[in-house]
């Protein structure tokens, strides 16, 4: 009666210590998950503003020729006033090239790719999660060995 009673205590220990522990793994898990989402996000936001910058620049320093190039050349501003403004030669049939923004809508495209994560990104974000679930696990069998060695110790 007396050992029985000695068992449940034990057992009632245990459990509190196993919630206790899996409570603080959680709460513990869930704060690093936000922060490492976080991190991901920034790091993201980072690498598509560094891409954006460098061509920005690239356009920049197009423009810049660009703008030299009407100054300068001659035959940039005939080519210039040709295309864009429609003027030509005596006898000549001028015709406008139309452009399509195939780069844009490639941009776009890609937005609504990255944006829809799916099950590939919820994928990457479990490889973090499993290192905490295989924590928890680690723990709970931590625990339970160590409840079934005293049970076991008890009743010797």
């Amino acid at each position: 009666m007396e050992t029985e009673k000695v068992e449940k205590k034990t057992f009632i220990f245990f459990l509190i210590t196993l919630l206790v522990s899996l409570a603080l793994v959680v709460s513990f898990t869930i704060s690093v998950a936000r922060k490492h989402s976080r991190m991901k996000e920034v790091l993201a936001k980072k690498e598509a503003i560094e891409q954006e910058l460098a061509q920005l620049k690239e356009k920049n320093l197009e423009l810049l020729r660009l703008r030299d190039a009407l100054q300068y050349d001659p035959v940039q501003i005939e080519k210039e006033a040709r295309e864009s403004l429609g003027y030509g030669r005596p006898a000549e049939v001028p015709y406008k090239r139309y452009h399509f923004p195939v780069a844009e809508i490639e941009k776009k495209e890609k937005k609504k790719a990255h944006s829809s994560r799916g099950l590939l990104g919820l994928v990457r974000d479990m490889e973090l999660f499993g290192v905490f679930v295989f924590i928890i696990i680690g723990v709970t069998g931590f625990f339970y060995g160590t409840y079934w060695y005293e049970r076991r110790r008890l009743r010797d």
